[in-house]
C-alpha cells in the first residue's frame, strides 16, 4: 500500500471536519433567521433588504412591515417560510390576504375558514375589515359568507350582495344588504351561475386578551352537489386602528 502523503492526510482531515460540520449545528450554525419584509415582489419572493426569498404557498397575503421566517438552502436559495405569530403591525397597519387560486364547496353547508382569506391579528387590538368576494354559485346552492375572529373577539360587519332571489343581470330590488353584531354567524347571497357574483363586506373587529386567526368563512346556502366557488383574486383587507 502506498504511504500517504502530507497532502492526503490535510484532504482527509477537511472532508472529515465537512462530514461532522454538516451534522453538527454547532459547526454549520443556524441555517433560518427571522426578517422584516422590505418589498414583495410579483414573482412570489419578498425581498428582506438585500435578501430575495420565495415565499412558500401557505405564506399567503405577503406584505412589506411583516417578520417572518427565512431559511438557507446548501445551494444557497433563500425561502421565506412564512409570518410569526404574534408579528405586531402596529397602529395604521394593514394585513392583507388575496386568494390564489378557486376554492370549490359542493353539498354541504358546513361553513369553514377559506384557505387563503386568512391573516393573523394581535390581542387587544381594533381593526377595520373589508373583504372583496368574487364567486361562481348555482341558484339553489348559492352561497354563506362569514367570518371567524379569534376568542373573545366582538364586532359588526356588514355585508352587500345579490339576494337568494337574484337572476342573471339582476335588478335592484335583488341586492342583499344584512348586518351581524357578532362572529357566530353567516349571511347568504344570491348564486346566479354562469353569471359570476360578489358581495361586499364592511366592518369592526375588536380583539380581547387573545390574538390568532381572523379569515372569511364560508359555504353554500342549500346543501348541492353543483360546487359553489370562490374565485381568485377574492380578498380580505384589515386595517389597525388602536
Amino acid at each position: 500500500m502506498p504511504e500517504a502523503t502530507g497532502a492526503d492526510l490535510a484532504a482527509g482531515l477537511v472532508q472529515a471536519a465537512r462530514t461532522a460540520g454538516a451534522t453538527d449545528p454547532q459547526v454549520r450554525g443556524a441555517d433560518w433567521q427571522t426578517a422584516v419584509v422590505t418589498a414583495v415582489n410579483a414573482d412570489g419572493t419578498v425581498s428582506v433588504g438585500m435578501i430575495r426569498a420565495r415565499r412558500l404557498d401557505s405564506y399567503q397575503g405577503a406584505a412589506v412591515g411583516d417578520l417572518i421566517e427565512i431559511g438557507q438552502s446548501s445551494s444557497k436559495n433563500w425561502v421565506a417560510r412564512g409570518r410569526l405569530t404574534g408579528a405586531d403591525i402596529g397602529v395604521g397597519g394593514y394585513l392583507f390576504a388575496r386568494k390564489t387560486a378557486d376554492t370549490s364547496r359542493a353539498s354541504t353547508t358546513t361553513a369553514t375558514d377559506d384557505p387563503h382569506l386568512t391573516v393573523a391579528v394581535a390581542a387587544n387590538a381594533v381593526y377595520t375589515v373589508e373583504g372583496y368576494m368574487v364567486y361562481l354559485a348555482g341558484a339553489t346552492g348559492d352561497i354563506r359568507i362569514g367570518f371567524t375572529a379569534p376568542a373573545g373577539a366582538t364586532g359588526a360587519y356588514t355585508m352587500r350582495g345579490p339576494d337568494l332571489s337574484a337572476t342573471g343581470g339582476g335588478t335592484t330590488s335583488q341586492v342583499r344588504i344584512q348586518s351581524l353584531i357578532d362572529f357566530t354567524s353567516t349571511i347568504p347571497a344570491g348564486g346566479m351561475s354562469p353569471t359570476y357574483s360578489s358581495a361586499h363586506a364592511l366592518g369592526t373587529v375588536v380583539t380581547a386578551g387573545t390574538g390568532g386567526t381572523f379569515a372569511v368563512r364560508w359555504t353554500q346556502n342549500a346543501a348541492d352537489p353543483t360546487a359553489s366557488v370562490l374565485m381568485t383574486h377574492s380578498w380580505l383587507r384589515l386595517q389597525r386602528m388602536s
